[in-house]
């Protein structure tokens, strides 16, 4: 099975369809099932890490869904404290995610869930 990728791409007027290949490799991630890799600019952080380091095979589909149940459970907390402490701290609020010892792509999720979520 071949699958191509497609991604919008905002130009000066329009949105249009482009092909993955003309895209900045960094503004996109991609996911060939036909060879089973991810590729996309590296990820920096802490919260998916235990997803990169498991074994590919699971005993069970529940035993993979506990995995990442518990991977989400840590970025929910760390988004709750996360709002808590800019609640509280409005002037230091680019700090927060340094007082949290949130750093690099774990960083940018939380700000972007908060973006979501607020």
């Amino acid at each position: 099975m071949e699958l191509k990728g497609y991604a919008t791409v905002k130009t000066e007027s329009v949105s249009e369809y482009q092909e993955l290949s003309v895209i900045p490799q960094n503004c996109v991630t991609i996911l060939d099932i036909n060879s089973g890799q991810l590729s996309g600019p590296a990820y920096q952080g802490k919260f998916l890490a235990p997803l990169g380091q498991t074994a590919v095979n699971f005993p069970s589909d529940h035993t993979l869904l506990l995995l990442v149940q518990s991977v989400l459970a840590n970025i929910s907390s760390r988004l709750n404290t996360y709002n808590s402490l800019k609640a509280t701290h409005k002037k230091m609020s680019g700090n927060i995610c340094r007082m949290l010892d949130v750093y690099g792509c774990d960083a940018d999720i939380i700000q972007h869930l908060n973006k979501i979520f607020s």
